[in-house]
C-alpha cells in the first residue's frame, strides 16, 4: 500500500512537470518561475518528510536526499526557460528539503502519520491547482488538456491517504525520530 501510495504522488508529479514542458513556450518567465518554484517545493518537503518517516537515515542524510531530488526537480522543471528559472527551482528545492526533513524530525512519534496525511493533501491540492493553471488553453492531448483525469488521481491518491498508507508498527522509529528534552 505504502509503494502504491509513493508511486501515485511521483505519476501525479511527473504528470505536472508533462504537462509543464508542454506549455513552457506558452507561459511567461514569472509563471514559469512560480510553477518551477511550486513544484521543486513541493516534491523537497514531501521527500524529506517520506523519507524521515521511513527511512533510518540520519537527519543530514535525509536533508541531503531531499535536498538532491528537490534540487533535481528543479533542474528539470526549469530547463525550457534558462538559468533564472533553474536557479529559482534549485534554490526552492535547497530550502524546502532541509524544512521538510526538520519538520519531521520535530514532530512526535505519535503524530508522524497525521503530519504525512496533512501535508500530503496540501501538496496535492497545490499540484492540482499549478495543473488547473498550466492547462489552461492547452492544445494537447486529453490527459494533459482537460483536468478529469488528473482530478481523479486526486481522488484515489485521497483515498488512499485518508485510509493511512502507513501504520505506526511499520514505521522505522528509532532514537533520533524521537524528543529527548535535556535539561
Amino acid at each position: 500500500m505504502t509503494s502504491l501510495y509513493i508511486g501515485l504522488y511521483v505519476l501525479l508529479t511527473l504528470w505536472m512537470i508533462a504537462t509543464f514542458y508542454l506549455k513552457s513556450n506558452q507561459l511567461s518567465l514569472m509563471g514559469s518561475k512560480t510553477v518551477t518554484m511550486a513544484l521543486s517545493m513541493i516534491t523537497g518537503f514531501m521527500a524529506g518528510i517520506l523519507l524521515t518517516v521511513m527511512t533510518t537515515y540520519t537527519y543530514f542524510t535525509i536533508s541531503a536526499a531531499s535536498i538532491i531530488i528537490a534540487s533535481l526537480v528543479g533542474i528539470i522543471v526549469g530547463f525550457p526557460k534558462g538559468i533564472l528559472v533553474i536557479v529559482e527551482g534549485i534554490l526552492a528545492g535547497v530550502m524546502s528539503g532541509m524544512m521538510g526533513a526538520m519538520l519531521a524530525h520535530m514532530i512526535p512519534t505519535s503524530a508522524l502519520i497525521a503530519t504525512v496525511q496533512i501535508v500530503a493533501v496540501f501538496s496535492v491540492g497545490l499540484l492540482f491547482l499549478l495543473f488547473l493553471h498550466v492547462s489552461y488553453g492547452l492544445n494537447s492531448f486529453y490527459i494533459f488538456r482537460k483536468p478529469l483525469p488528473f482530478f481523479t488521481f486526486v481522488c484515489l491518491f485521497l483515498l488512499l491517504n485518508h485510509y493511512s498508507p502507513f501504520s505506526i508498527q511499520d514505521l522505522p522509529i528509532i532514537e533520533e525520530h524521537l524528543h529527548v528534552w535535556l535539561v
